[in-house]
This record gives structure tokens, C-alpha cells and sequence, in this order.
């Protein structure tokens, strides 16, 4: 594919008097893992909603492969997307293989039950010994990783992950990180956000820092890696330093 698979050009977004995105820019292709960080109010959460076309921007457009997301396109563009919400929503009666159809169902329109698709999910997050497991019985890592799985169902192009490493125990979330970098070495994107810097520092070839609501610098590969050098090997000084300068270079 020629072209950025996601792109998203001078999108603003206002609630009330509060400007959450201010003439944001910003795309994205196949193999990235791009973290999304800034202090709270600076706009993760908005950007996260208005790129995966669940809240419209006052001005701006995103396609996806070359086409706008809006409209009728919007229902065939969520569903070759996967979305981490930090709080996810699942049915706590149903087992977990029974949630993996629930959703099968939702993005395939299959009545059937898919269980290869289930064994691939489960298989992926590590949660096969636990497939008739009552969600509500879950452990809190656990019912991450199924929101992961759920998120990964039909193969999506893009994974969306909104602060998904919140109070979760070093064996979760190296499964989770397993996972994740293994769908961008098959060519995925998945985007970040996150105010764990030493996740993003880890896991993120490209590191996209809001301010304000405005995009203040956008790093990637080598430029990441000299940058961090010579901030002695830390985002968080990294961030810092060009959030007190206003370096958006």
C-alpha cells in the first residue's frame, strides 16, 4: 500500500470553551507502535476517540487507506480496528469463550460459533485453560488480556490501547506486550496512549507527545533513540525538556 494507512489533518475538537485538540496532524502505517503521551487534559483520550471514528471532529478529516471514515464508510472502518478502552467493558455471566463469539458475531455477522478464531484469540493472550472460565471470575490481568483478544478479533488492521497496563501484575503484562509486538512484526499498527512512560519507552518505535491539545513533537527511530540519549536514556526527561522549551522539532 502506498500512502500512510491512517492519516488524520488539522483536526479540533472544542467542549464547550475547552479546546481538546487544537489543528492536530498526524499518520500512521503498517509496523508502527506509536505512543501517545502527555500530562492528563492534554488530549490522549480525544485523539484515541476522533482517530478510531467514535466522536467527530469540529474541523478535520481522517481516512483510512485513502478514504474518510465518516458517513457510511464509518461501520466498515470499526470493524477492521480493535479498541482498549482502560476501564473495558465485558458481559461478567458469560464464560470467555462465550464473549469471544458474542463479539465474533457482532463484527462477522456469523451465527455459527467460530471456534478457530476462538482458539486463535485465546491462544494469542494465553487464556485457552480458562475459555470456560466465568468472566466475572476472572483475575483484573486476566480480564485484560480478553479485552486484548477481543480487540484483535477478524484480524484488524489497527489496534487502539487507551492506558491498558493500569494494575496489572508483571505476568499479564508480558503477555499482553508479547502479543501486541507480535501484531506489528505481522504489520499491524497499534497506537498507544499512555502516561507510563517507561511502557511507552519499552514497547514504541515512535513516541507522538500532546500538550495542551496541540501536537508538541513527534519523534521516531533513530530520531527517538539520538533524542533519548542525550536526555541520559529517560522519556520522562526527554518529555520534560521539550515540553518546558516547546520544541515541537
Amino acid at each position: 500500500m502506498n500512502g500512510p494507512m491512517l492519516e488524520a489533518a488539522h483536526l479540533s475538537v472544542r467542549f464547550g470553551e475547552t479546546a481538546a485538540l487544537n489543528d492536530v496532524s498526524f499518520a500512521c502505517g503498517p509496523g508502527e507502535f506509536i505512543g501517545i503521551t502527555g500530562k492528563n487534559g492534554s488530549g490522549k483520550t480525544t485523539l484515541m476517540r476522533v482517530l478510531s471514528g467514535q466522536c467527530l471532529p469540529r474541523t478535520g478529516e481522517v481516512r483510512f487507506r485513502g478514504c474518510s471514515i465518516y458517513g457510511s464508510a464509518n461501520t466498515a472502518y470499526k470493524h477492521s480496528l480493535g479498541f482498549v478502552h482502560e476501564n473495558p467493558f465485558l458481559y461478567p455471566y458469560l464464560t470467555v469463550e462465550n464473549m469471544i463469539h458474542f463479539v465474533v458475531r457482532i463484527k462477522s455477522g456469523l451465527d455459527r460459533f467460530d471456534k478457530a478464531e476462538a482458539d486463535r484469540v485465546l491462544d494469542i493472550v494465553s487464556l485457552s485453560d480458562q475459555r470456560h472460565m466465568l468472566v466475572s471470575d476472572l483475575s483484573m490481568g486476566m480480564k485484560r488480556r480478553l479485552a486484548l483478544g477481543l480487540a484483535l478479533i477478524g484480524r484488524p488492521a489497527i489496534i487502539f490501547l487507551d492506558e491498558p497496563f493500569v494494575n496489572i501484575d508483571f505476568e499479564n503484562l508480558y503477555t499482553i506486550k508479547d502479543a501486541l509486538t507480535a501484531f506489528v512484526r505481522d504489520g499491524g499498527c497499534v497506537l498507544l496512549s499512555t502516561h507510563i512512560l517507561d511502557t511507552a519507552e519499552k514497547l514504541c518505535s515512535r513516541i507522538l507527545l500532546l500538550a495542551g491539545g496541540k501536537s508538541v513533537c513527534d519523534l521516531r527511530g533513530t530520531q527517538l533513540s539520538r533524542r533519548l540519549a542525550a536526555a541520559g536514556g529517560h522519556l520522562e526527561q526527554l518529555l520534560l525538556a521539550i515540553g518546558a522549551g516547546g520544541d515541537g522539532t
